[in-house]
């Protein structure tokens, strides 16, 4: 009995080594970041500078930084599928697009290294305030205060360089179509980020959006994916 052998299909990429495809995962959880850390900085509302001491505080605020990176992050033994936080997956997608060999000299080098200053942050402050959590639990008397707003804005901080580092690294694909065409589907989401004006200023995509649109259309047309022209159609209006 004889098998016949069949050419691996040239065009199928895992997700890993597909750079487009990779992108519009980092922009989603770089969305999805953003909206947590507001979620953090609404705390500082409810903080009395420079400090505060109620434990409620710090368990509310180590609760919101653990959802960004995921609980499994301090389990010694976790399940392989365990939950990621979004800050997790934005580093991973970064880390993998940067172990692609051409983008080792690009944008997405500085990019990755921000959003881990990001995680690394976050990780040091949910031990700080676990650290405290526990202290009072077990001492009855009076620790250290924890300088609560001083942790939210050096996290927003170094979020923000990971704001300012997207762009480049998007700008660097504006010639796919896939990768424009994910960006305008959630033009509103990245106008809160960074100003519905500021966008064409940001992304190349947005500067002439009609011309952007009109090619993504004609590629898509060539491609056969007709349902997502019609699509475009709604975005053009």
């Amino acid at each position: 009995m004889s098998f016949k052998v069949f050419e691996a299909v040239k065009h199928f990429h895992p997700y890993t080594h597909n750079d487009g495809l990779l992108l519009q995962f980092i922009l989603t959880e770089f969305i999805n970041t953003y909206l947590q850390i507001a979620q953090i900085q609404k705390m500082t509302g409810k903080i009395s500078p420079p400090f505060q001491c109620e434990e409620s505080a710090c368990a509310e605020l180590r609760s919101l930084l653990v959802s960004l990176i995921g609980e499994s992050v301090f389990c010694r033994f976790s399940p392989i599928f365990a939950p990621r936080g979004c800050l997790t997956k934005l580093q991973d997608y970064a880390d993998a697009l940067v172990t692609n060999q051409k983008h080792q000299e690009r944008p997405s080098l500085r990019f990755f290294q921000s959003v881990q200053r990001v995680w690394l942050s976050v990780r040091s402050h949910c031990e700080i305030l676990a650290f405290t959590h526990l202290s009072k639990s077990s001492v009855k008397k009076r620790v250290d205060r924890v300088p609560l707003l001083q942790l939210i804005h050096q996290l927003t901080r170094k979020f923000q360089a990971v704001i300012d580092y997207l762009p480049r690294l998007v700008n660097s694909f504006w010639l796919d179509e896939n990768v424009n065409f994910f960006l305008l589907k959630h033009a509103e989401n990245l106008g809160l980020i960074y100003g519905q004006e500021e966008l064409k200023d940001c992304f190349k995509c947005f500067k002439k959006p009609e011309i952007t649109i009109k090619l993504i259309q004609k590629s898509y047309a060539e491609r056969g994916f007709s349902h997502l022209v019609t699509q475009l159609n709604w975005l053009a209006n």
